[in-house]
């Protein structure tokens, strides 16, 4: 294999490598069953400062819930809250624990309601360089290359 299309192919394989996105960890799943009206709270921790993904799903079973509501909060601070179901996504500058407060009153006959919570962290990390970027430093090699072993033609005499 001759050295230009080498440097292209090595360009190519580290982009794919350092191109990987960042990806979400799943901090806590959890599905349950409210009766009446009733107040969960969740610890989770978070290990370093990223950003909290929450998702709260009614699941509608036997029928909605009259209210659900979820907050966020550190030991001191409410960070994020929402009425109803629906997806929630805040920052946080360190690590440390936090917390999803749940409060959920079911109606119905018989008074009971079913949900589904989601809480997934994503840290902050450095952004990888995009795949474009190391194909373009793969092609300015392989330039480099050709043209340190391009030949020079003489140049005709004039007369």
């Amino acid at each position: 294999m001759s050295l230009p299309k080498l440097t292209a192919a090595a360009a190519l394989a580290l982009g794919s490598l350092l191109a990987a996105a960042a990806h979400a960890d799943t901090m806590l799943a959890e599905s349950g069953v409210i009766v009446g009206t009733q107040a969960l709270q969740f610890s989770f921790l978070a290990p370093a400062a990223g950003t909290i993904n929450m998702q709260l799903t009614d699941l509608a079973w036997p029928v909605q819930f009259s209210s659900l509501d979820l907050s966020a909060t550190s030991t001191n601070t409410v960070l994020q809250s929402m009425a109803g179901p629906g997806d929630l996504s805040f920052g946080i500058s360190s690590g440390g624990t936090y917390y999803a407060h749940l409060m959920a009153t079911a109606q119905g006959s018989l008074d009971v309601g079913a949900y589904s919570l989601n809480i997934s962290y994503t840290p902050l990390g450095v952004v990888p360089l995009p795949a474009s970027a190391w194909m373009l430093l793969g092609g300015l090699a392989m330039l480099a290359a050709a043209l340190r072993h391009r030949v020079v033609l003489p140049l005709a005499a004039s007369s």
